[in-house]
């Protein structure tokens, strides 16, 4: 039996931390040409001391260099994460939408990597987030609140307006 739980220990140890992540939102949303900070909290959810020593990142439908993770390697736990520590919401990522981007939902998947070392690079957590990129309004559509005053302007206002420049005699000039 001791040689069992031995094993069970070992494997488990070898295996790596596990680290739960949570967006602050599962969907960011944006109008092509901005930036989204994604936030979001970590728990590790071991008994043991983990390294958080890099993240991945993948978003379909965006180009190469859209994403950029740094946020989270500067605002996460180092060089250390405790055991059982858990983190507030920080940033993870910058999320850049290309003015060109379609309109639609985006999945994505966010990765922590580390270990029990700072030399370690194993997958230790993952979480799904989704980028909705929002139509940005016409421009026509911004127009419509003036052209909706104009047209509740009075008429009688307008015609007064009128009769009262044609009833001004012109000055002379000398």
């Amino acid at each position: 039996m001791n040689k069992l739980c031995t094993l069970l220990f070992t494997a488990f140890a070898c295996h790596g931390a596990t680290i739960s992540i949570a967006f602050t939102t599962q969907a960011f949303n944006g109008l092509p040409g901005t930036q989204l900070v994604l936030d979001a909290s970590l728990a590790n959810t071991t008994p043991n001391t983990v390294f958080l020593n890099g993240a991945s990142v993948t978003l379909d439908g965006f180009p190469s260099g859209s994403v950029d993770s740094s946020p989270f390697l500067i605002n996460a736990p180092w060089p250390s994460f405790d055991p059982l520590g858990v983190s507030g919401p920080f940033a993870f990522l910058v999320v850049t939408i290309p003015q060109n981007q379609a309109p639609g939902l985006y999945s994505g998947i966010f990765t922590v990597q580390g270990g029990a070392d700072d030399q370690t690079f194993d997958d230790l957590g993952n979480a799904s987030f989704t980028v909705s990129v929002v139509p940005e309004p016409p421009s026509a559509l911004l127009l419509l609140p003036a052209l909706a005053c104009i047209v509740r302007w009075p008429k009688h206002a307008i015609a007064r307006s009128s009769a009262h420049h044609a009833s001004v005699a012109p000055v002379a000039r000398r």
